[in-house]
């Protein structure tokens, strides 16, 4: 004798956002879900609301949540003024953030540069490009597979991390973003 089908949503928490889910049966019935735990089952074509807990959404959904992918991991680096230059902070983060990366097996890896607003928009969009392959250049050499890195990207000053006047030095803007994912 077969399973009986049965339908089963829930709400996951996540921090700082009440969420919501809005679900349709596969008997057409519609119904919104609204904050961590709240649930709707369908069985032998009986629908009712529930409100779970962790133990519940473990129990119930844990291999599907142990399957989905982790957080991606976004690190910033930054530099010296007009330079390909590591500032003296960013030097000791390297080695950290290239293990991070390491342990994400699989996982693909982009580097984004920026920059400031001091100079031409020519000469930063070129800058920008010579940092990020300045980072991946040493990542590659600290072990980092060239296959996972799928973007090496320069964005100028184009999209300030600190919104400044034009001809302003702002370290925060000196900067390569990384996204492992």
């Amino acid at each position: 004798c077969p399973e009986p089908l049965r339908e089963l949503y829930m709400v996951m928490p996540e921090t700082g956002h009440v969420g919501k889910l809005s679900v349709t049966f596969s008997d057409g019935s519609e119904i919104l879900l609204e904050g961590d735990y709240a649930g709707a089952e369908l069985k032998d074509g009986r629908r009712r609301e529930l409100r779970g807990d962790a133990e519940m959404l473990k129990r119930e959904f844990g291999a599907a949540i142990a399957a989905l992918p982790g957080a991606p991991l976004v690190a910033t680096l930054y530099f010296q003024f007009a330079s390909t230059d590591l500032s003296e902070s960013s030097q000791a983060n390297v080695e950290y953030i290239f293990r991070q990366i390491m342990s994400m097996q699989g996982a693909d890896v982009e580097i984004t540069g920026h920059t400031d607003t001091v100079g031409n928009s020519q000469r930063n969009q070129q800058l920008s490009v010579s940092r990020a392959e300045r980072v991946r250049d040493q990542l590659l050499r600290m072990g980092l597979p060239a296959e996972r890195i799928i973007a090496v990207t320069g964005m100028g000053e184009s999209r300030l991390l600190v919104q400044t006047p034009d001809n302003t030095r702002e370290e925060r803007n000196r900067r390569v973003e990384i996204t492992v994912r």
